[in-house]
């Protein structure tokens, strides 16, 4: 199991996705020279809590797959959910900043370059697209086996 490389990539996924959930993903300068910061943890109280259930589910999914290890078709289809939810985190967030930004940091200019938390999500699909090739290669390799047997 851990030795399988799309382990590592399921890892990876998931420790992208929690370290999303504690630093800040996006920042809003504020007019009157401060910095208001949303994290992962803080939408639930901002007002943009299906970004924080998106990553909770992008956690939960890419641990859950690697413990799918004997069931790759099952597998491969819980990496590809997982792939949707950091998707959608990160539409959802982009939307949710752009079109309408939390209550408490009205006002405010964006700026998601400085804070780096939002630029990782990509990572994380490209993490889960490696998994799922590797699990594609692993599905491969036993039904090769199979048929020589």
């Amino acid at each position: 199991m851990i030795q399988r490389v799309q382990t590592f990539y399921l890892l990876v996924a998931a420790g992208i996705g929690i370290f999303q959930l504690f630093i800040p993903f996006v920042k809003f300068r504020m007019p009157d020279d401060g910095i208001c910061q949303v994290t992962g943890l803080s939408t639930f109280s901002a007002g943009m809590w299906h970004v924080g259930i998106l990553l909770l589910a992008l956690i939960g999914t890419s641990l859950w797959a690697v413990f799918q290890f004997r069931r790759r078709p099952r597998q491969l289809k819980i990496t590809h959910f997982a792939a949707l939810c950091a998707l959608a985190a990160t539409l959802a967030a982009l939307v949710a900043v752009y079109a309408a930004p939390p209550d408490v940091c009205s006002g405010g200019t964006v700026d998601i370059g400085g804070s780096g938390g939002l630029l990782m999500m990509p990572l994380a699909i490209f993490a889960l697209l490696l998994a799922s090739r590797g699990i594609r290669r692993d599905e491969a390799l036993v039904r090769s086996a199979d048929r020589i047997r």
